[in-house]
């Protein structure tokens, strides 16, 4: 059997935080027709309380993910992480 990873463990060899990863997940549910969203791995889920684990492939397939993304707050993922930003332009004169 192939060893299984938790979130907080995957977190740990992606290197980025938990709410990093609920964000690419998050835009995935609500993009699923996107390229990158296409990218992410289904993590596999294990019992009724529906934890998710993720296989060594998977967590390759995240750190590929992790550099390949576009950056920045107007990017692809914008949508789930800029949602409760307000777009404020101060007027400067």
């Amino acid at each position: 059997m192939k060893p299984m990873f938790t979130k907080e463990e995957v977190c740990v060899a992606v290197g980025v935080s938990l709410q990093t990863i609920n964000n690419w997940y998050r835009f995935k549910k609500e993009n699923p027709d996107d390229e990158y969203a296409k990218i992410l791995p289904e993590p596999i889920t294990l019992n009724v309380r529906r934890q998710k684990v993720w296989t060594q492939k998977d967590i390759d397939t995240l750190k590929r993910f992790k550099e390949t993304k576009p950056k920045g707050r107007s990017g692809v993922m914008g949508s789930v992480t800029q949602r409760y930003q307000k777009n404020v332009k101060s007027d400067k004169t």
